[in-house]
């Protein structure tokens, strides 16, 4: 088995940082083959230099940087199953209800671990000024790297029965596997006077750095500047530039120094030029043959295609008033079924909910009153056919 490196950068709340170069792939495991401490008494962008000029003896196929960040939060929720892709614009709705100020001042990243009836989803979230100014250090520091993952983000769901204790990061309180249903959730509790910490959190952050997973994980886990992720592969992009460069010229002199006796072969050549120029133009009619057939096909799919749950909540959320909110939302194929609570007057949300949603045609609607005076409404709608482009 090939072995892979792993370097993990990572601080406490106190801002003491520390290095580690992990490997795996021998014996199907992790092992730390160095480490480095920055000096307490230098600042966060001393230490983090200091440690950064030890690593550079040290190649890796992935860095990663992680650490109590103040003011942040870490946290599980379930969301509506969703593209990885999409999820982010799920979130956008979800987050407000979660977290304290506005969510334009925050800056947020996430995880999806795993996706079934419900998406668990791992989500971190810090002020931007207090993620502007981490970053900026760790610019400052001409630290390169992957992605920013704290150890909560990391840890595997294989490993959801054991407590996440990080004293030096997250003091008094420890993260623990929630009982609930359908899918059971960490969550940030007091920790116990006896609870112990957990060890090498580093390696939590590498076990999960050095997976496929985390490939396609990274650009969600964390948003910096592309100058500050590490540019591999510089040496074969220069010799593929200085081949594309050479390659011309040795093949010009090879023309020049056979140009007499080819002299006699140009009509054939030319002959043979006019050919593939057919040949092209008949294969470039035949892919605009192939474009347009690709866009009717386009039509048809999208006549028939399934609802964007994120879209559609976005459009009730917009169109319904401040009096009708929603209890809950399910979604199949072409079909929401939702349920609203109403305290005042209905006729609106029924007009609305007939004529204002967008490529949305109700298929069945009914409403009950309620002992308190509010009103319980119980809606499907159905993708109208003239919603297909």
């Amino acid at each position: 088995m090939s072995v892979k490196t792993c370097q993990v950068i990572q601080w406490d709340c106190e801002w003491r940082v520390s290095a580690f170069v992990i490997e795996s792939g021998r014996d199907d495991g992790l092992r730390t083959v160095f480490s480095a401490h920055g000096s307490p008494a230098g600042s966060f962008v001393e230490q983090l230099t200091e440690v950064h000029r030890q690593l550079k003896s040290h190649k890796a196929d992935v860095i990663v940087v992680g650490g109590a960040i103040p003011d942040a939060y870490w946290f599980e929720l379930t969301l509506p199953p969703a593209p990885l892709r999409e999820l982010g614009n799920v979130l956008e709705f979800e987050l407000p209800r979660q977290l304290p100020g506005a969510p334009e001042e925050l800056a947020w990243f996430y995880r999806l671990l795993e996706t079934s009836a419900r998406s668990r989803v791992r989500v971190f979230c810090c002020p931007q000024n207090r993620w502007r100014e981490v970053s900026a250090a760790l610019g400052e520091a001409g630290i390169d790297f992957d992605a920013y993952c704290h150890a909560f983000t990391a840890v595997e769901t294989k490993h959801d029965g054991q407590l996440l204790f990080l004293p030096d990061q997250q003091p008094g309180m420890v993260w623990n596997k929630a009982e609930g249903e359908p899918v059971a959730l960490r969550e940030l509790r007091m920790a116990d006077a006896d609870c112990p910490a957990t060890e090498h959190p580093e390696l939590l952050i590498a076990e999960y750095a050095l997976t496929e997973r985390f490939w396609r994980d990274r650009r969600y886990l964390s948003d910096q500047p592309a100058s500050m992720r590490p540019q591999r592969l510089q040496g074969l992009k220069l010799v593929v530039i200085a081949l594309g460069i050479l390659v011309p010229v040795l093949l010009g002199m090879l023309w020049y120094r056979h140009y007499d006796d080819r002299r006699g072969r140009e009509n054939a050549i030319a002959q043979e030029l006019e050919d593939i120029e057919y040949a092209l133009i008949a294969q470039q009619e035949g892919m605009e043959k192939l474009l347009l057939a690709g866009e009717s096909a386009q039509k048809l799919l999208a006549a028939v295609a399934e609802i964007d749950p994120a879209e559609t909540m976005a459009a009730l959320s917009e169109k319904l008033p401040p009096h009708a909110w929603i209890t809950s939302f399910r979604y199949s194929g072409n079909k929401v079924a939702l349920s609203l609570a109403i305290k005042g007057e209905t006729d609106s949300i029924v007009e609305t909910l007939n004529n204002g949603i967008r490529a949305m045609a109700v298929e069945s609607l009914r409403q009950q009153l309620n002992n308190d005076g509010s009103t319980t409404m119980t809606v499907t709608l159905q993708k109208s056919v003239e919603a297909a482009p």
